[in-house]
């Protein structure tokens, strides 16, 4: 993975931001939050240019650790105006999320929700899957006991599906 160069996405987001006057940016690349370094570039870059955009990010539960994303970095997405952070959390079944691979661990994300609630102004968005190859009846309960749970923790979150497993031509679970 390589991200683009700071300097080359903040003169993207200038264009953007004075052409359109944009209010909101969402930036969908499932690693904008890979590496911790480029994350805080774009936060000091966010305040030297005095950007007001609100943003939203996708991001993966695994980055959420001790010493990367906890409470006191979410304050500092927050402070930037981070409005969302969206997951593809998919199951509630540590064996369904081995199977898929996800790198997820559920006590993490059973973590990250918890972190998640504690800042006011980021909102979740997880989304889940039933209906895998294999996945029992028991694990799709466990899904739905994790949304349950999600809910009950963070009343504010914004939960797609559980929808269906969709297999994609060309990807592992198709062959």
């Amino acid at each position: 993975w390589r991200g683009k160069p700071m300097a080359e996405l903040i003169s993207e987001i200038k264009k953007i931001v004075t052409r359109y006057n944009t209010k909101e940016i969402y930036f969908r690349d499932d690693n904008f939050f890979q590496r911790k370094e480029r994350v805080k570039e774009f936060i000091s870059c966010y305040k030297e240019n005095g950007f007001t955009f609100k943003w939203r990010a996708t991001c993966r539960a695994n980055y959420f650790k001790r010493d990367y994303i906890n409470v006191e970095f979410l304050k500092e997405l927050e402070s930037v105006n981070c409005k969302m952070l969206k997951f593809g959390f998919e199951s509630g079944s540590q064996r369904m999320l081995d199977y898929l691979k996800k790198g997820n661990k559920v006590d993490t994300m059973r973590q990250l929700v918890r972190d998640l609630s504690e800042v006011k102004t980021i909102q979740g968005n997880y989304s889940f899957m039933i209906g895998m190859p294999g996945e029992t009846f028991e694990e799709f309960k466990a899904t739905l006991s994790f949304v349950r749970y999600l809910v009950r923790q963070d009343p504010g979150a914004l939960i797609i599906g559980p929808q269906y497993f969709r297999v994609y031509a060309g990807g592992e679970l198709y062959e």
